[in-house]
């Protein structure tokens, strides 16, 4: 048989803390002679990247390189106040950068065990800053916003949990039957699963044979579960969950379910035990977790999505804000009046001279508990009430970034 030099590769994997630099000489077609090929630290095999110690660094560094081109694009197509809306930003960022991330996750993925304290390991710890990035552009939100409110309010879970989805469908997938090799219809099925167990125990007896010492007997398996059936473990345990309460209990939950109680155990584990101060902390679960939150942004603008998202999460161009980041020329965060701070309860609900005459019902909106609930959005009272306290913060002058798309909206109506 013969190889073409051009065209192959040739990587040693060992443990050790240096690389093995031994070549290897292949015989060149129609008695050419021989080709030397000598070994590299890294190689893609299947769109993976495999380096000699099987770190996955080099694959990371490779997704990081190509992300580099895609963040350009989505911060290119949209933007704060201009560009598609937040479903369709939301819908590109899922589609083409979600998806080069999480290619090959069977592989490199080290899954994130059950539990609201579980932090993400490896590869989609590092990862995990290319999600943020991104979700900040779909969002229109600013850096200082909590990670943990913008995956609620643009519906996108953690990226480990999105990972131990991927890698338990993986894992199910290879527990589905096949047809033995070579055999025809009435052949005996089997798993992919099993064959590729039997496939690395007859590797492993080969290479354990050549390393028997006198006296050794052979062991038919490996002493202890390798990394990747430790992976299979924690994920087939992860995806086996079942439904504790309500008529489904003791019912088992598909992935996505389990995907949805990880991220909530998460999430209250992040917010811990001090009380809800934002908006988007007051939600029920049902609007946190599910895509019923999406609801809220229909038919809105670039600008309006954002602009609420910034005044559901409190982080938003007043006073306030302003402030505690130290921007400059912000020497006071209180309001005009004089009386509280300047933030969006404040203009909307107790300030005696708002910058523009209020354009709602004073009944309509008339403590926290009211405000609170309009941006909540769920409810065409609510969403009608949400998008004139939008519009009324646009024309308040006290938000520059947002004056030119509403003078655009103004003349466009």
């Amino acid at each position: 048989m013969a190889f073409a030099a051009q065209k192959c590769e040739l990587i040693h994997f060992n443990k050790g803390r240096r690389q093995w630099k031994t070549a290897v000489s292949l015989a060149l077609p129609e008695g050419g002679g021989y080709s030397s090929i000598q070994p590299v630290q890294s190689a893609r095999f299947l769109g993976v990247w495999l380096d000699w110690k099987l770190s996955w660094k080099a694959h990371c560094e490779a997704v990081e390189r190509k992300l580099r081109t895609q963040d350009f694009a989505l911060s290119r197509i949209a933007a704060k106040t201009w560009g598609p809306s937040l479903a369709r930003a939301r819908e590109v960022y899922s589609k083409c950068i979600r998806s080069a991330i999480a290619y090959g996750a069977s592989s490199f993925h080290t899954p994130t065990r059950s539990g609201g304290a579980s932090e993400p390991q490896g590869v989609a710890k590092r990862l995990s800053k290319a999600q943020n990035r991104s979700l900040r552009i779909v969002a229109g939100a600013y850096k200082t916003t909590p990670i943990r409110c913008l995956e609620t309010e643009t519906w996108v879970p953690p990226l480990d949990l999105y990972l131990n989805k991927r890698l338990a469908d993986f894992e199910s997938r290879l527990q589905l039957p096949v047809l033995q090799s070579g055999g025809g219809p009435e052949a005996p099925t089997t798993t992919a699963g099993h064959l590729i167990t039997e496939a690395c125990n007859r590797v492993y007896k080969r290479f354990r044979r050549r390393r028997r010492g006198p006296g050794q007997r052979l062991r038919p398996y490996p002493q202890g579960p390798t990394a990747v059936e430790q992976a299979a473990e924690v994920a087939t345990q992860w995806a086996s969950q079942r439904w504790e309460t309500g008529k489904l209990k003791n019912k088992k939950l598909d992935t996505d379910g389990v995907v949805e109680l990880a991220w909530q155990a998460r999430w209250t584990c992040l917010q811990g035990d001090q009380p809800p101060r934002r908006p988007a902390d007051r939600d029920p679960p049902i609007l946190l977790f599910t895509d019923r939150g999406l609801k809220r942004h229909e038919g809105l603008t670039k600008a309006y999505s954002s602009l609420l998202t910034q005044a559901r999460t409190g982080d938003i161009g007043l006073r306030d804000y302003l402030f505690k980041v130290k921007a400059t020329g912000v020497l006071t965060p209180y309001c005009e009046c004089g009386e509280g701070r300047e933030t969006v309860e404040h203009l909307v609900v107790w300030c005696d001279i708002p910058p523009n005459p209020r354009t709602w019902k004073e009944a309509e909106i008339r403590s926290q508990r009211d405000l609170y609930l309009v941006l909540r959005g769920v409810g065409a009272r609510s969403a009608r009430l949400a998008r004139k306290v939008l519009s009324w913060l646009m024309d308040s002058a006290r938000l520059l970034e947002y004056s030119l798309a509403r003078r655009l909206e103004l003349e466009t109506a």
